[in-house]
């Protein structure tokens, strides 16, 4: 039953996002509860009664033990601190990265190698699906909308940055597979085809990728391929360019920096955002070490009357401080950074590296459950590698 449990849940990841992307879409929200929410409770307080009847291993449950209880006496404070502000919202974050963490160090132990590997497949198939369909049929959510000016398509990920973030991961997991076949030539067409629907930074990370790996792979033929790209890239990225400028342009009224480049690129007002964010934090240490929650967050912003905009890894930092955002290193990065010494195959390895490196500049990825269980599913993975390498 447990396998099964968890097996599901993997699986189910992708589906459940687009579910609740449907519902917000129609504006059906119940008590301000989605499917995600419900979901994550429910994996979470099973996973806390099977952890205390089964855990055994003592490192695992101390780590596993102090993550909950101070995410969880964290969403308490922040309550009694701001009331009932954003209570749902502040669960939601909370138990995101609860659910991701118990993943990784928990539900693993019940599920082998290859049931992540077809979960991962199955996301990324569902995935491309989406946006593609999306494209087709102009359905689901625009990547970006202001002024009447809709741009790109994500489908029915409620989150544009998370549809970039991850539509870029699928295509670098395609792109560096290690056996490939025709089935996998054509995911990674689609994958490439969905990127240029998707738009936003996807439109210009995915070909900028595909060009690196053919001229360190392939250099004497890269010109040639490059040549190939350009042709087919540069209308888009004309089209692409102009679209957003008109975006950008529509929103230079709010005083919002319209500088296209830098958006893209390096998300400056972002980065901006965050030095706001830190300073804050340096004038009142005590927030540096355990954060002041979402809720405190909002209010921040709203001093200013601005819709605020940190990076992934300042919003963490701001939101659960230096303690919080310890556990973010352990459970995520450490893993990551460690997985090619592990000798695990390349296309899980740069996927989630990629997934990491977008929250160093991006915002609303790191913490958004469809990419928290993107990483823990390829960390889950590393786990049972090295587990089966010390075994041997």
């Amino acid at each position: 039953m447990i396998h099964r449990f968890y097996k599901l849940y993997v699986y189910a990841n992708i589906l459940i996002s687009l579910l609740t992307g449907v519902l917000l879409k129609y504006n059906i929200k119940p008590l301000g509860i989605t499917p995600s929410i419900v979901y994550a409770a429910i994996f979470i307080i099973f996973s806390i009664c099977v952890i205390i009847v089964n855990i055994d291993r003592i490192v695992i449950r101390k780590f596993l033990g102090f993550s909950i209880i101070y995410f969880n006496l964290s969403l308490i404070l922040f309550f009694l601190l701001y009331g009932s502000i954003s209570i749902v919202e502040e669960t939601n974050y909370v138990w995101n990265f609860l659910l991701a963490i118990v993943i990784i160090y928990f539900a693993s132990n019940y599920l082998d190698s290859e049931v992540f590997k077809r979960a991962i497949e199955f996301n990324n198939i569902v995935l491309i699906l989406n946006i593609l369909i999306s494209g087709l049929l102009d359905i689901g959510y625009p990547s970006y909308e202001s002024g009447g000016v809709a741009i790109g398509t994500k489908g029915f990920l409620s989150g544009g940055n998370t549809a970039s973030v991850l539509i870029i991961a699928t295509f670098v997991y395609y792109l560096f597979k290690k056996e490939k076949n025709k089935v996998t030539y054509l995911l990674l067409i689609a994958t490439f085809v969905a990127g240029m629907l998707v738009q936003t930074i996807a439109l210009i990370a995915i070909p900028l990728i595909l060009f690196g790996y053919l001229f360190l792979k392939y250099w004497r033929t890269a010109l040639i391929a490059s040549a190939l790209i350009i042709s087919f890239f540069v209308p888009q990225v004309i089209s692409g360019v102009s679209e957003l400028n008109l975006y950008r342009l529509n929103r230079s009224n709010s005083g919002e920096n319209t500088n296209l480049v830098l958006s893209l690129i390096s998300s400056s007002r972002r980065i901006v955002d965050s030095s706001k964010q830190f300073e804050y934090q340096l004038e009142h240490p005590i927030t540096l070490i355990n954060g002041i929650g979402r809720s405190g967050q909002i209010l921040f912003w709203k001093r200013d009357d601005f819709d605020f905009s940190g990076t992934d890894i300042s919003d963490i930092i701001f939101r659960y401080g230096i303690i919080g955002f310890g556990i973010y290193t352990i459970a995520f990065i450490v893993p990551v950074w460690r997985a090619k010494k592990l000798g695990i195959s390349d296309e899980y390895v740069y996927p989630p590296l990629i997934i990491i490196l977008y929250g160093l500049i991006g915002g609303y990825v790191s913490t958004s459950i469809t990419t928290l269980v993107y990483l823990a599913m390829y960390i889950g993975l590393y786990r049972k590698h090295e587990n089966s390498s010390s075994d041997k």
